[in-house]
């Protein structure tokens, strides 16, 4: 197997076994964890709670995209890679070993904070480090594809999580709530095992030893990549709002939607999820490939554009309850525009920095703008429908609004950074 499939290979696996912890957590909050951790509080406000914890994990992930895409410019990528990975199933372990509020009180919810913070310092540095692996192993020809192909590991470990929410929900509630939930968490420390050893055979991102050799690494990359770069630091940041927004909202936000508004099974929203999940292994790749072919703005923008125009018929198809029309409504929304944006922003921002400076630049603005709009989706669009009497309107306005943000984020981004057919070849050589 050569070096480039090698490194999309384990990038991919190592992805998804990571993103099975972080999509396990978003599912959990929604439907059980209310009822583990926060039981003396009543219909929305335990929800709110419990997604307030959610939204934690996404403040932490700037740190960790920071720090580790610092160390990462620094000592490489793999390196990083292997932490990230250990960091991610210690803590969502340890969240499956938390006692109960009725047990240990407000120690509960306290310890499953920090246990998030743990998740989200991880996720930080993970996403960012899989995708400039496998890009920087491909080469400038077909970079788009490798880099969105670690996008499809998002959607192995989601698929997972929701294998394992499925399978729990079988239980009888009060077991479900009382022990049942536990196993998948506990679970991830084998997973990570399986991912670490994954990871073994693949070697350092040829980009970074060629940049380590012919400068010394910078002691304040996050400093050099502000002063040089700006405008695409910023570009960055409000593109990648926009996957943020339609990855969320669809699988997190609208799982209580649809059972407490809408009055739907439960298990249809978390299907609908899954069944997405299988198609991204199909569209996020594809957006890839159409970024080396059309240009990779082309199609984020694609996707941004779609997002806000497709917003209110999302709701619309919710709304009748009947399963197969909420299903195209998430296909929508969490399939076509998210993976134009997903698929097509690896590639933006695998390009958008120079090598030396490229892990902290790729994993800062995605997080920050993670935090900002990802971590706080749920909980604000609850919000919202809260404060309007239970309609979807101010919930669709707000994600059209920063579908807007991201479209304008990818038209700011200067042009010598982003993938575009004509100008591939600035990438290493230029920067210098």
């Amino acid at each position: 197997m050569s070096d480039r499939r090698r490194s999309a290979l384990a990038s991919t696996v190592g992805t998804a076994l990571e993103w099975y912890d972080f999509a396990l957590y978003g599912m959990a909050s929604a439907l059980i964890f209310p009822y583990v951790f926060f039981p003396e509080m009543t219909g929305a406000y335990a929800i709110l709670a419990s997604f307030a914890t959610f939204g934690v994990g996404f403040f932490a992930r700037p740190f960790g995209g920071l720090i580790v895409g610092s160390l990462g410019d620094k000592f490489g990528r793999r390196g990083m890679l292997f932490f990230t990975l250990v960091l991610m199933a210690v803590s969502t372990t340890a969240i499956g070993l938390i006692p109960a509020y009725h047990s240990i009180g407000i120690a509960a919810p306290v310890l499953l904070v920090i246990c998030r913070l743990g998740q989200g310092f991880a996720a930080g540095g993970e996403y960012s480090g899989a995708v400039l692996l496998s890009a920087e192993h491909a080469g400038k020809k077909n970079r788009g594809l490798f880099a969105s192909i670690p996008g499809a590991g998002n959607a192995l470990g989601s698929i997972i999580a929701s294998l394992a929410i499925i399978a729990v929900q079988q239980l009888p509630k009060e077991d479900m709530i009382d022990w049942g939930w536990r196993i998948p968490f506990v679970a991830s420390l084998l997973i990570g095992i399986v991912g670490i050893w994954i990871r073994t055979g693949v070697a350092e991102s040829p980009e970074f030893r060629a940049a380590k050799a012919s400068a010394p690494p910078k002691r304040m990359p996050l400093v050099e990549m502000i002063q040089r770069k700006p405008r695409n630091f910023i570009g960055a940041f409000l593109l990648s709002i926009g996957p943020n927004v339609s990855s969320y909202l669809p699988s997190a936000f609208a799982l209580t939607y649809l059972v407490t508004q809408v009055g739907v099974d439960k298990n249809i929203g978390v299907v609908g999820v899954m069944i997405c999940n299988f198609i991204k292994f199909v569209t996020i790749p594809s957006a890839g490939a159409l970024s080396d072919k059309f240009g990779a703005k082309r199609v984020f923008l694609a996707g941004a554009l779609g997002l806000a125009l497709l917003m209110v018929p999302f709701f619309l198809l919710l709304n009748t309850g009947e399963q197969g029309l909420i299903w195209l409504g998430m296909f929508l929304i969490y399939c076509l525009c998210n993976d134009a944006m997903l698929g097509a922003q690896a590639a933006i921002l695998s390009e958008a920095f120079p090598p030396h400076i490229r892990y902290t630049g790729m994993a800062s603005s995605r997080e920050l703008a993670g935090a900002i709009a990802g971590g706080t989706l749920p909980f604000i669009a609850l919000a919202l429908q809260s404060s309007a009497g239970g309609s979807w309107l101010p919930v669709a306005f707000y994600a059209i609004a920063l579908g807007v943000l991201a479209a304008i984020g990818a038209l700011i981004l200067r042009g010598d950074g982003a993938n575009e057919p004509e100008r591939i070849t600035h990438t290493a050589t230029s920067e210098y």
